[in-house]
């Protein structure tokens, strides 16, 4: 089966991309959702039934925001209708979303829609909708993401109290080898950023092997070795490195703000650095 060139396809009325659609569509980019929508995809000229219909049939699943706007529009008809003799007599490919609407209009529009179950934004928040979105669209992202507010829950709920440093018990070793690959790349991870951090080679090796997954402990690394080393590719490497090592370190810690004497403009330089290759990382894990 050919592989889609787009996740999502998204249907929306001209009058609710400022209040809902491109906020949506920011964020599914941001975690890394390839989404075809009109404002990236067309340019001057193009046949809008035309790329509408590359997009309907090159994407796995179509999110249609249904609102007022929405049921009076022509395009949006007919880009339901193609979505609907996608999915009927098949897999799930609609994913609906109220928008300031009620039950009995989607009712009158469609007897369909309103056996689906779908997201309301007047009854979640954006971000929830979002999350429940990459649920169906991409599981192993939502995997992550489910994870991480895990242990933000866990973190903001957790007893603070403060001990002796020579009570903290080092774990078990869990992984007595690790394959030739794995610590190869560890290697040359120890080379290239765990030495500006002081670290010894065989305390990161035994660190990994204490990890309950070390292969995606050292993907982690690597991505955090991508934006340093991409960083000082593209300045004038006058930085501290050890410096900039921690702020991306603070950054992988969901710490956005400035930790070190950097100017703003370099900054802003680093955070893009790491947001652009955030999704490739994500679709790793």
């Amino acid at each position: 089966m050919k592989k889609k060139k787009w996740d999502v396809f998204i249907s929306h009325a001209s009058e609710d991309k400022d209040d809902i659609a491109e906020k949506i569509v920011k964020l599914l980019e941001y975690f890394g959702i390839k989404v075809w929508y009109d404002k990236d995809i067309l340019s001057v000229g193009d046949s809008l039934s035309k790329s509408i219909d590359i997009g309907l049939n090159n994407s796995r699943y179509g999110i249609i925001i249904l609102s007022e706007n929405f049921i009076k529009k022509g395009w949006t008809e007919y880009e339901f209708r193609a979505l609907l003799n996608r999915e009927i007599g098949k897999k799930k490919v609609i994913l609906p979303i109220w928008h300031k609407i009620d039950k009995e209009t989607i009712e009158k529009y469609s007897p369909y829609l309103l056996e689906k179950y779908a997201l309301d934004s007047t009854k979640q928040k954006l971000g929830q909708i979002v999350i429940e979105l990459i649920r169906v669209i991409k599981p192993i992202i939502y995997k992550n993401i489910a994870r991480e507010l895990l242990w933000r829950k866990l973190i903001k709920n957790a007893k603070k109290e403060s001990i002796n440093i020579s009570e903290i018990k080092i774990s078990e070793i869990r992984h007595k080898k690790l394959s030739k690959e794995l610590m190869l790349r560890i290697t040359n991870l120890f080379y290239s950023i765990f030495t500006i951090l002081g670290l010894d080679l065989q305390e990161m090796i035994d660190s990994f092997k204490r990890d309950l997954h070390p292969n995606e402990e050292v993907i982690r690394w690597e991505f955090i070795n991508l934006c340093f080393q991409k960083y000082f590719y593209e300045t004038d490497g006058s930085d501290n490195k050890k410096d900039i090592l921690v702020q991306i370190l603070l950054f992988s810690m969901g710490k956005l703000e400035k930790s070190i004497d950097i100017s703003d403009e370099k900054l802003l330089i680093l955070l893009k650095i790491w947001a652009d290759n955030f999704p490739m990382f994500i679709n790793k894990i």
